[in-house]
């Protein structure tokens, strides 16, 4: 009888783990869902090193944060987590696909997981114009 306990104990927390993980864990490929895209925009003048410059110098003014990283072998893609400072959780993020193309233009897709976060999709597009502009729901941190 005792033996039945633990193993029913055991297994009711190995249980409540799982489900624990994979409720803070959100992927990136359910974020990139077609209904969860907010927009696609091609810009013709602009490279991805420059794209990086422009958010550390959004970042310095902004209450944003960023990752910034580049596909493992492939330099011509880059994926970017872009939201408010104290929004570290990737479903209050936005997830932006950029691809350079040979012909020198910059093509980024923004996506986020819920609705209300589509705003961060146009912060960061707006931040690539003038990384001055701070997004209205974060304030300025100068």
């Amino acid at each position: 009888m005792s033996t039945r306990i633990l193993l029913g104990a055991g297994l009711a927390i190995w249980l409540a783990g799982c489900a624990s993980t994979q409720e803070i864990s959100l992927e990136a490929e359910t974020i990139r869902a077609e209904t969860n895209l907010r927009t696609t925009k091609v810009f013709a003048d602009l490279t991805l090193p420059q794209v990086q410059s422009r958010l550390y110098q959004h970042r310095a003014q902004c209450a944003v944060d960023f990752n910034f990283s580049l596909q493992p072998n492939e330099v011509h893609y880059a994926t970017v987590y872009y939201g408010l400072a104290d929004q570290t959780d990737p479903s209050e993020q936005a997830l932006l696909d950029l691809t350079y193309f040979a012909n020198g233009k910059l093509q980024v897709k923004g996506y986020t997981y819920y609705n209300r976060q589509a705003f961060l999709v146009d912060a960061f597009l707006q931040a690539l114009a003038k990384p001055e502009l701070c997004p209205a729901a974060s304030p300025k941190t100068k």
